[in-house]
């Protein structure tokens, strides 16, 4: 949660991603509404318009999915996307199903206690007239009552654990590109059973605590926006709580309220959502990584309007349709056996050079006569 958080506020682009995600639907809602006082047309083009921001919603679900789907497939240009895209919607829709599914399966225990509370009145109701009087009708309720405060206990349990479950296998579904993928409940409990801790960190947390944040910001903005409201109204007879101020005195600090408080509540909400995939995705790429090598083939078929689908390779529209049988492929030949080169000969072995003849020693030179001494000097007389 810590990495997802790091890219959430450090990634260039994030958080203008997570406004337009926020308030595009709401822009094109606040259209549709002033579209509606136009004459004739108005009816229709509200409708399409109310569509299309139901349409932008589910596609802002999905890229947040498809961003932390990167993690795994290895991707790092998840911002540079369109937000309306077929993908994105197909996983926002397939995402909101999966957990409507799983909900609905984890409030069964509140369900089946409520249908008993009513089965418990209409029993109890029918049994006050007789001679125990109204202690029937009383016993009733308050054994109804236990029951289903054990059956909330029960719900927000299953609750968390099927969110949890619901969110790897909608990231499974994301990683390998195929509807059926969702639905593989042994390979998600098998990633299921790695770290739940952790997982319990990436997929409830986020929402949780962003939750926590705007609930707590939109009780300051009630008591700010309050206090101001009953300035005006504050006399000696009448002191006016905030929410009554705010509510009963209008204007314009109640349109301001309403305006920051659904700018904070949306914004942190959308906020959330796209912290807790970004961590489901960081989590899906540590424990299971496998899921990228499952299928590279992608189902998400549905193309919006305005979107053109890529036509596959060797594909040319001006080319005549041709028949199963010339569209085959025509096997191809098997290699020929590529000859095995002989061996070459080994090379002749060099001879060694002979070594060279050693220099004879050059002859001492003869010593040089001594001089005989010349006739011409005469021996002197001593």
């Amino acid at each position: 949660m810590a990495q997802a958080f790091e890219d959430m506020t450090k990634t260039p682009g994030v958080l203008q991603r997570v406004c337009q995600i926020a308030f595009l639907p709401a822009l094109i809602c606040v259209v549709s509404v002033l579209v509606l006082f136009i004459p004739v047309i108005g009816g229709i083009a509200a409708a399409i318009g109310f569509l299309a921001a139901c349409i932008a919603s589910v596609c802002g679900s999905g890229f947040g999915i498809e961003w932390g789907r990167d993690l795994s497939l290895k991707v790092d240009d998840g911002m540079d996307r369109p937000l309306m895209r077929s993908t994105s919607f197909g996983l926002g829709v397939f995402s909101s199903v999966i957990s409507v599914v799983l909900e609905v399966i984890a409030a069964i225990p509140v369900i089946g206690v409520v249908l008993s509370l009513v089965e418990s009145v209409v029993i109890g109701t029918a049994g006050s007239y007789s001679y125990y009087g109204s202690y029937a009708l009383e016993a009733a309720l308050f054994g109804s009552l236990g029951l289903l405060v054990l059956a909330m206990i029960a719900t927000a349990v299953l609750g968390v654990f099927f969110k949890m479950f619901a969110d790897i296998a909608v990231m499974h579904f994301a990683v390998t590109g195929r509807v059926e993928s969702a639905f593989s409940l042994d390979k998600v409990w098998a990633a299921f059973k790695h770290n739940k801790t952790k997982l319990f960190c990436a997929s409830f947390l986020p929402e949780f605590l962003t939750g926590l944040v705007a609930n707590v910001v939109t009780w300051i903005l009630t008591f700010v926006f309050g206090t101001i409201a009953s300035v005006g109204m504050y006399s000696y007879y009448y002191r006016p709580t905030a929410i009554e101020a705010l509510v009963t005195g209008g204007g314009i600090t109640l349109v301001l309220f309403l305006v920051l408080t659904a700018f904070v509540t949306v914004f942190l909400t959308v906020f959330g959502k796209m912290l807790k995939h970004r961590a489901v995705g960081y989590w899906v790429a540590r424990y299971a990584s496998e899921w990228a090598d499952e299928d590279k083939d992608d189902v998400l078929t549905f193309v919006l309007p305005f979107e053109k689908k890529s036509a596959p390779a060797c594909f040319s529209a001006d080319a005549a349709p041709v028949s199963d049988s010339a569209a085959a492929p025509a096997p191809a030949p098997e290699p020929e056996p590529v000859p095995v080169p002989e061996p070459e000969p080994e090379p002749a072995p060099v001879p060694e050079p002979e070594p060279a003849p050693m220099p004879e020693p050059e002859p001492e030179p003869a010593p040089e006569p001594e001089p005989a001494p010349s006739s011409d000097e005469d021996p002197q007389d001593e």
